[in-house]
């Protein structure tokens, strides 16, 4: 078969095809971007500036803190979003305690005081643990009703 078309032309999705690999030529180009209406002219000029190549950031972290260059960088622990019923008494220490920290010279956040108690708990031996829950009120859980 003698002819212009390509074998395989004119099945479904060939025009899709053609245009990404035209849209990969323009960019490759330099063709004349709609964004900042900058075309070949200023590809030519824009490319013939020396840059110097940037250094990979963790080389510009290391010479900052050279403490950390030899250790593997950990990751942050991913947050979790929670809510809690508290009896009144039990919500009004965290304004005690917050003002406590204010006067100590430490602006503290209710999450951390949560976390502080429970890292309290954790250290706590399992008599002295089992002995301050023991002493916590034990509420209904759940929304309350309206």
């Amino acid at each position: 078969m003698v002819g212009t078309k390509a074998a395989g032309a004119g099945k479904r999705g060939d025009t899709a095809k053609q245009n990404v690999d035209t849209k990969r030529v323009n960019h490759a180009v330099g063709a004349r971007s709609a964004r900042t209406g900058k075309g070949l002219a200023h590809a030519a000029v824009s490319g013939s500036k020396s840059r110097s190549p940037k250094p990979p950031v963790a080389a510009w972290k290391a010479a900052l803190n050279p403490e950390s260059a030899g250790k593997p960088r950990s990751r942050k622990a991913k947050l979790v979003r929670d809510s809690f019923t508290f009896p009144e008494p039990d919500y009004a220490l965290f304004a005690q305690l917050k003002t406590r920290a204010l006067s100590a010279g430490r602006e503290v956040k209710k999450s951390e005081l949560l976390r502080a108690g429970l890292a309290t708990l954790a250290s706590m031996t399992e008599r002295s643990f089992l002995r301050v829950i023991d002493a916590v009120e034990r509420i209904k859980t759940g929304r309350p009703s309206k």
